[in-house]
């Protein structure tokens, strides 16, 4: 369908013609009053978007913020169990030995977000045993009390072996200070009779760099706004002054006429914006208003343009939010249905290395050999569970040339000692590595 074009009715046209004779005092008072009208409008509105995007913005950072501490908190949990395994598969290490060990460096130095470690001392003494800076190692912590009392506020409690979490600040090269968040945990097993903390450590707001985003998005829409209304204003000083120009004669009566044409729908506008603090972004009875074929009609049109991309943005801010937590849910439901599944089947399953680590073991299993727990049937060494050693040996042939091995029976021992036969289904699975 063609479109047809409404003819364009300027203002200045009809000052021109229905107030060629006002006075140039009416027409000037209701000159400074539109300017008014329009630039409390502006100032208000411009304020409350700047306002409303920084606190939803705000709340989703705090969100963010609350589940990158737990999962700094969850990754100090998780080394600690690590080397606690560690620690149970090798009693009589030293901590010499421990430090010279890459594998026993590589499980408790690991990273944490993009930027932050994991590192470990001594609870007691505050000696660093292992940290990515090399020149902490092997010092007694306080003597960086003083130059960063924050941090040390939370590192001087775990010196207890007790769980400690907190923010500190930390001073960049440049002398930028940012936030980070430490959590420490100690290690269940402990070392010739000293106790070993794990600390996980980084900036707290690499968990909110997309709503940093969205905030510098927020700002430019905001100073989008106020470069649309700021031409208006031109646009009706403008023909204000032409007006003021032509005019010669007033009519008081007139005079009032034009300003409850022209400034009310200002006021409207104005009044409008107060709604949008308490969320009521649709508008009511500004059909009129946007039908106008005029400058105030384009000011409507271009208000109403400008609500609705608000609209979607806070939409858009609240989607992101309700997205985040619904991946969080998922994960956290995926993560009890696989143990679930793990520990429920009434099948022995275990994981072990290709080195002889045992990994992992559900219940079943454990009940089959005997076992009193769990955690005593994963401190053995996986060819201790094979009556004949060699047994292992062929298996691992087997499985390192084909990815699925086929059902291969043996004997395996119990805790007891005594001897069961087992039909093994196994089936590689493969780092990057190989």
């Amino acid at each position: 369908m063609k479109r047809i074009e409404k003819p364009s009715h300027s203002l200045v046209k009809k000052f021109t013609r229905e107030y060629l004779f006002v006075s140039l005092i009416p027409v000037g008072i209701f000159f400074i009053c539109m300017l008014t009208g329009v630039f409390f409008a502006q100032t208000y509105m411009a304020d409350l978007i700047h306002q409303s995007t920084y606190e939803l913005s705000e709340d989703a950072r705090r969100q963010l913020e609350d589940i990158g501490q737990t999962i700094i908190q969850g990754k100090a949990r998780d080394v600690a169990k690590q080397v606690d395994i560690f620690l149970k598969l090798n009693p009589d290490i030293d901590m010499q030995a421990l430090q010279k060990s890459d594998e026993f460096k590589n499980i408790a130095m690991q990273q944490v977000g993009q930027n932050g470690s994991t590192c470990l001392y001594e609870a007691e003494t505050g000696i660093m045993r292992i940290h990515p800076n090399t020149k902490l190692i092997d010092r007694e912590m306080g003597f960086l009390a003083e130059k960063l009392p924050s941090w040390w506020a939370i590192f001087e409690p775990s010196r207890s072996g007790a769980e400690v979490s907190g923010f500190y600040d930390w001073f960049e090269p440049n002398g930028q200070i940012r936030k980070k968040y430490m959590a420490m945990t100690p290690v269940g097993t402990k070392l010739h009779g000293q106790t070993l903390m794990i600390a996980a450590t980084t900036y707290i707001d690499e968990f909110s760099t997309r709503i940093l985003a969205m905030q510098q998005k927020s700002k430019e829409i905001s100073l989008r706004y106020q470069s649309f209304v700021t031409q208006q204003d031109l646009v009706i000083v403008s023909a204000m002054a032409v007006i003021l120009g032509m005019t010669a004669i007033v009519v008081y009566l007139l005079g009032q006429r034009s300003a409850r044409r022209f400034i009310l729908p200002i006021v409207g506008l104005a009044n409008t914006t107060k709604s949008f603090g308490e969320g009521k972004w649709e508008v009511d009875g500004d059909t009129a208003l946007l039908a106008r074929d005029d400058e105030i009609g384009g000011l409507a049109v271009s208000f109403n343009q400008m609500r609705l991309q608000l609209k979607q943005l806070f939409q858009e801010l609240t989607s992101n939010l309700a997205e985040l937590k619904s991946t969080q849910a998922a994960f956290n439901k995926r993560e009890t249905h696989y143990r679930s599944l793990f520990d429920g089947l009434p099948l022995g399953l275990y994981r072990t290395t290709p080195d002889g680590r045992v990994l992992d073991a559900n219940p079943m299993l454990v009940r089959m050999l005997g076992y009193p727990d769990k955690e005593s049937f994963l401190a053995q060494r996986a060819e201790a569970m094979y009556l004949n050693s060699e047994e292992r040996v062929k298996w691992k042939t087997i499985i390192e040339s084909q990815d699925f091995g086929k059902p291969y029976e043996f004997q395996m021992r119990r805790y007891d000692g005594t001897a069961v036969w087992v039909e093994n289904h196994s089936i590689a699975v493969r780092d990057g590595a190989g």
